[in-house]
């Protein structure tokens, strides 16, 4: 029988009972336009662009013809080709943002606000009273939005003047809405969005300019706050964030819709492990959100299917990027440990194989089956390249023995892996990966033959 057998990353870490798929480093996407018919590639792999060599990556972002990144207490630029250049000292914080202004380059990290206006960094001071820290900055219509960090108060700069502050251009959010504190700002089109801790504010630009220039947009007031600081990203024609229920969200106009609702994939990691950061970037039309954690792998979710996926570095290590930007062509991503990465089908994870897994749902219920074979159709062409399989009795806690099988020849560029004589099982489930330097495509769908 042919069986959809490979679907999107559901993995419960509270429940083995629980639905047993799991694409690692690996998605699917529709296949010829047909709803049910799909097909699994690889995620891109990475290869290094540059070496910071630093330990604390915080902020990373894309300027002009120019990146910028934030890393042990220092604010460096570097162009598409890797020429790092180091323009100045700033505080090295875990809450650090980059933003920009008509060319100039604001940094805020440790309750300070920064700009490097092309030649020289130089700190600049909101008013004491009213910012006496700052917790985040955006850019909107030629000004320069910031907020007061673990406060209420949102300032904004003069037109296109990043580093002047005039004590006049604020307004404090929770006037009409909820009076919890502002965790981060991000602006959204016309609309800065304030993210606080229990709640969300939406405030509008005017069109006017100085001390009138923004104000809450009625009835924008959202009764879901931010995880946390890091949790996150501006993504295509929105944001994609971790709500304080521990739930993933994505904006849509004025709303909010959640992705991660249900105890099955990301749910439990969000609520009970570690998350780190999110952000985002695009592979051949699809268009992924991240959300990376201390001590598993990062969950990815593709905004063009509406599935999960999981990347992982090693077998089953932390994702290590805390922050991804376009460059002229190609995305990059910065890591932990200060490097750069280029985002492309290398189907190599910097130096290390980039390791793809799927593993399937559970086929099977209280009876005894034995399994005559089991077939996969892989793509590839390029030859000399192998992969596996293995199975499990207990939904996955447990494996047996890899069994490998040849992709095929040079220009064979589709090859059925069979697999037989598997043995019995109540709950039968299969692991297939491969860690090729090459594109390998595998069906979704498998053939199972039961005897």
């Amino acid at each position: 029988m042919k069986v959809d057998f490979f679907g999107q990353s559901a993995r419960d870490g509270n429940n083995r009972a629980a639905n047993s798929s799991r694409l690692v480093n690996c998605y699917r996407v529709p296949v010829g336009g047909a709803e049910t018919a799909y097909s699994v590639k690889s995620v891109l792999g990475q290869e290094q662009v540059a070496d910071f060599d630093g330990v604390f990556a915080r902020a990373f972002d894309r300027i002009g013809d120019l990146f910028y990144a934030v890393l042990d207490g220092a604010l460096y630029s570097v162009t598409d080709a890797g020429v790092i250049s180091n323009l100045g000292s700033v505080p090295d914080d875990e809450q650090t943002t980059i933003s920009s202004n008509d060319g100039d380059v604001v940094v805020t990290a440790n309750g300070e606000y920064w700009v490097w206006d092309g030649t020289t960094l130089a700190k600049k001071t909101p008013d004491a009273v009213l910012f006496p820290t700052v917790g985040s900055a955006d850019f909107l219509r030629g000004f320069t939005l910031y907020a007061e960090r673990d406060g209420v108060n949102l300032g904004w700069s003069d037109l296109l003047e990043a580093g002047t502050l005039p004590v006049l251009n604020y307004a404090a959010s929770g006037v009409v809405a909820r009076p919890d504190k502002i965790v981060r700002i991000l602006t959204l089109r016309n609309m800065v969005w304030i993210f606080k801790q229990k709640s969300t504010e939406i405030w509008s630009f005017t069109g006017l300019s100085g001390a009138n220039a923004f104000k809450p947009v009625n009835g924008g007031v959202i009764e879901t706050g931010l995880k946390g600081f890091n949790l996150l990203c501006r993504v295509e024609e929105g944001a994609f964030f971790i709500g304080d229920d521990n739930v993933a969200y994505i904006t849509e106009g004025g709303a909010i819709r959640p992705v991660s609702r249900g105890a099955e994939g990301p749910s439990y990691s969000i609520a009970n492990e570690t998350p780190k950061a999110c952000f985002f970037y695009e592979d051949e039309g699809s268009k992924i959100c991240v959300v990376t954690f201390e001590n598993r792998p990062a969950w990815c979710f593709d905004l063009t299917t509406g599935e999960w996926h999981e990347r992982s570095e090693a077998l089953e290590g932390a994702w290590s990027a805390i922050a991804t930007a376009k460059g002229a062509s190609d995305w990059h991503s910065l890591h932990i440990g200060g490097k750069l990465h280029k985002m492309a089908r290398t189907n190599t994870d910097a130096d290390q194989p980039l390791r793809r897994r799927m593993i399937s749902h559970s086929l099977g219920g209280d009876r005894l089956a034995r399994v005559a074979s089991f077939e996969v159709l892989g793509r590839t062409g390029h030859g000399a390249g192998k992969c596996w399989l293995r199975t499990s009795r207990d939904r996955g806690r447990t494996w047996s023995t890899e069994k490998w099988r040849d992709l095929g020849a040079v220009g064979e560029y589709e090859t059925r892996l069979v697999w037989r004589s598997l043995g019995q099982f109540r709950a039968f489930t299969v692991e297939v990966a491969c860690s090729e330097p090459q594109e390998v495509t595998f069906n979704a769908s498998a053939l199972v033959e039961l005897a």
